[in-house]
């Protein structure tokens, strides 16, 4: 009790030290979603003035004293995107907690949140959407990292990540192998009429965990029993030619032109282009499915027997036609064979556009805290991804900044950011080219 009041004296004197105008009410608006340990959750805490209105304005909303009884963070920001104010909590352990905040008329708002304790993969609920698969005979069903939903003990879904895995047993209980990260396994079709069974089954660092084990049903059909074809899209495809649109591709803000420092070396004639083939990462899975005459699908992973393009230099495929790859700029279609049927067709177009910046993406479970006097950096969190949808994996020419200098400093070239006092701020990094990827960091003391 005697902490309680305590923490109640302090939050007093920080209210009298706030000014406000015009707030008449608040409420927080509270929703149905699981709250877990260390993942921020964005709060709803709708503040009115006298007409009724709402308040949006963030050097009103930030002299709000917003706080949390358990002692976890809550804090004002603006969104990255709309750059609205944004109130966040940060709860730190699980159980009720309980939210307040006052302004210094003494107007309220208090909602209580159940905390719970962090999501893991608890069940598999389908391989590419479903748990009994037809196969055509001479195929099978491929199950990997990407193409299966999995459940957490929430029942939303759950990416699955090292070091859980699902390992994979056939009706006899023995293991053929598991799914994670960097493996895959292929389930060859049963003959024409018959299931075989198998287990998926979660593993933890632990063990296996508790009901975590799925049954998945394989069953073989004929292939003329299948009346029609689809290819998944592969989208437009890099073509490998064409100069660098990265800028200094160099140690991040050194500014450095790697590519006229190339030309200056060897003149003008520097090469220009690049050899793509099936194991670059701008190469694209075909993935080929089947239909029988219900509407079902057929699973048809290792069904293409051959390839063909219109313009054999425009595009090339893998040993095993799964994967293609471009080779020159233009547009071309292609057809995917079984045996003596073309199963499909589509035209692809590859750009000889040469990859540059088109996405920013910060770790979605890196903790963004940092105590007072204490550092951590940011650019080890950032991924940027080009216009083909691949990871530009090569350290990139910008400059660092925080629009909140008296709350941190931040190393332009390097994204190191210390905390110097309490609050939070937003860190953005601007390339050479002018384009902006921002994030929101909390200093604690």
């Amino acid at each position: 009790m005697k902490k309680r009041i305590i923490t109640f004296a302090l939050l007093l004197c920080l209210v009298q030290t706030a000014g406000f105008a015009g707030v008449q009410q608040m409420e927080f608006i509270m929703n149905d979603d699981v709250v877990e340990i260390n993942e921020p959750v964005v709060l709803d805490l709708q503040v009115f003035d006298e007409t009724g209105q709402v308040i949006n304005d963030y050097q009103t909303l930030k002299e709000i004293v917003v706080g949390a009884l358990d002692g976890s963070f809550v804090y004002w920001s603006r969104d990255e995107e709309t750059l609205l104010p944004k109130l966040t909590f940060l709860p730190s352990k699980a159980g009720d907690v309980y939210l307040y905040a006052i302004t210094r008329d003494g107007v309220k708002a208090e909602a209580k949140v159940s905390v719970e304790i962090p999501g893991v993969p608890t069940y598999v609920e389908g391989v590419r959407g479903s748990l009994h698969w037809k196969t055509a005979e001479g195929a099978g069903l491929l199950l990997t990292h990407e193409n299966m939903t999995i459940l957490d003990q929430y029942g939303r879904g759950y990416e699955l990540e090292n070091p859980y895995y699902v390992e994979v047993k056939d009706s006899d209980g023995d293991v053929i192998g598991q799914v994670d990260e960097n493996m895959d396994v292929f389930l060859s079709s049963p003959k024409a009429g018959k299931t075989e069974s198998y287990s998926l089954v979660i593993h933890d660092p632990d063990g296996v965990l508790e009901d975590a084990t799925t049954a998945l049903y394989v069953t073989g059909v004929e292939t003329d029993e299948i009346t029609a074809y689809r290819l998944n899209l592969v989208g437009r495809l890099y073509g490998g030619s064409g100069s660098s649109g990265l800028g200094g591709l160099t140690g991040v803000g050194a500014g450095v032109d790697t590519q006229s420092l190339l030309q200056s070396f060897l003149g003008t004639q520097a090469p220009q282009t690049e050899t793509l083939d099936e194991n670059s990462d701008y190469a694209k899975d075909l993935v080929l499915s089947g239909y029988l005459s219900d509407g079902e699908e057929v699973a048809l992973d290792r069904f293409i027997t051959y390839a063909t393009t219109s313009d054999s230099g425009m595009v090339g495929f893998s040993e095993n036609y799964d994967k293609i790859f471009g080779q020159s700029a233009g547009t071309t279609t292609i057809g995917l064979w079984h045996q003596l049927t073309r199963a499909v067709y589509l035209d692809v177009t590859v750009s000889s556009e040469a990859p540059s910046f088109e996405k920013f993406v910060f770790e979605e479970d890196f903790d963004y805290v940092v105590r007072v006097g204490t550092s951590i950096d940011l650019a080890e969190t950032l991924t940027i991804i080009d216009q083909y949808g691949v990871e530009i994996t090569e350290e990139v020419a910008g400059q660092w900044f925080v629009d909140e200098t008296e709350l941190a400093t931040i190393n332009r070239d390097t994204g190191r950011v210390r905390g110097k006092k309490a609050g939070a701020l937003t860190v953005g990094f601007i390339t050479e080219e002018g384009k902006l990827a921002t994030h929101t960091l909390l200093v604690v003391e």
